[in-house]
């Protein structure tokens, strides 16, 4: 198979245009994939470390791109991510179709508001807000890099409020659960967070009721003030045909990879229970014990949902 094409420069501006766009995402939810290590780990391989996306705020956990080992990563991160650095067209075509400029000017004006005196509220020394701000925020997208074998840096693009965090902990016990969105390196400016995060339950081992892990993941449900989903990725659960025209008709969550989806699977569904399904059952039945008996009020966040998702390849 042809690697490279030399004469792509001659071809008309409007048709490498064309081409460059054909490389970006389709606007969907995406997915990806990061390992994850917290610095009471101890010592752990720090290659491809993604870098913070706010200087002077080290984050509690650290993310990794998944560059290594036999499998692929299908993460959507690397299906455009390429575009940024390229060459100057390239980089045109995908800072246009993420609107750079106009999350710029968000986000200059998140610091100048951040940054002025305390004690100053006067219109004069207050920046404009955009416009339609409340509703730019949702879909801002997040671009950070890490750095690959040759030292040089590859640029990503996430959208932290729509797209499936997939993490892939060292050690998910010495996750800070309750604050997850703020400790990975997705906050920016005008960002509040990552919303929806998985993991992969299989790689949780035994978890039990009352145990470290199970304690921690329900505090994440009472304390957590930005993240809606913490789903868990059944690998038992095999999608239905039913079930995936379901989601072709968005009538309920899916995200998106390179090469499969994940699909959100409910409670009570399949022709059996799986153990994931047990899991987050037993999660539901001990909240609802807790606002009953301890608090006597739902202390859960109104948006926060454990959820099951289910791989699909495409």
């Amino acid at each position: 198979m042809l690697q490279t094409f030399h004469q792509f420069g001659q071809l008309p501006w409007e048709l490498r245009e064309m081409i460059w766009t054909l490389v970006i995402r389709p606007a969907r939810p995406g997915v990806h994939i990061f390992e994850m290590y917290s610095y009471r780990d101890g010592e752990v391989s720090k290659k491809y470390d993604v870098a913070p996306f706010v200087r002077n705020r080290p984050p509690d956990s650290q993310l990794t791109a998944t560059m290594s080992g036999t499998n692929r990563n299908p993460s959507t991160y690397l299906i455009d991510g390429g575009l940024w650095t390229a060459c100057r067209e390239s980089r045109l075509v995908i800072e246009r179709a993420f609107e750079s400029r106009k999350w710029d000017a968000v986000r200059d004006w998140q610091i100048k508001r951040r940054h002025r005196p305390s004690f100053v509220w006067d219109e004069l020394t207050t920046p404009a807000r955009p416009t339609n701000y409340d509703i730019y925020e949702e879909n801002m997208p997040a671009t950070g890099y890490f750095t690959a074998d040759n030292s040089t840096k590859r640029f990503f693009t996430v959208f932290p409020h729509r797209d499936l965090i997939y993490l892939q902990p060292h050690n998910a016990e010495t996750i800070d659960w309750c604050q997850i969105s703020w400790s990975i390196p997705f906050t920016d400016y005008g960002s509040r967070g990552a919303r929806h995060i998985a993991l992969d339950f299989d790689s949780l081992g035994s978890v039990r009721k009352n145990s470290t892990l199970f304690e921690n993941f329900m505090e994440a449900a009472f304390d957590n003030q930005v993240l809606s989903d913490l789903f868990f990725i059944d690998s038992e659960y095999k999608i239905t045909a039913a079930e995936s025209k379901k989601a072709d008709k968005g009538e309920r969550d899916v995200f998106y990879a390179s090469d499969r989806r994940f699909v959100e699977v409910w409670e009570n569904e399949g022709p059996g229970e799986t153990r994931c399904q047990r899991f987050v059952k037993e999660l539901g039945e001990a909240i609802e014990e807790v606002n009953l008996w301890k608090y006597e009020r739902d202390w859960v966040h109104p948006d926060f949902n454990f959820g099951i998702l289910a791989c699909e390849y495409l």
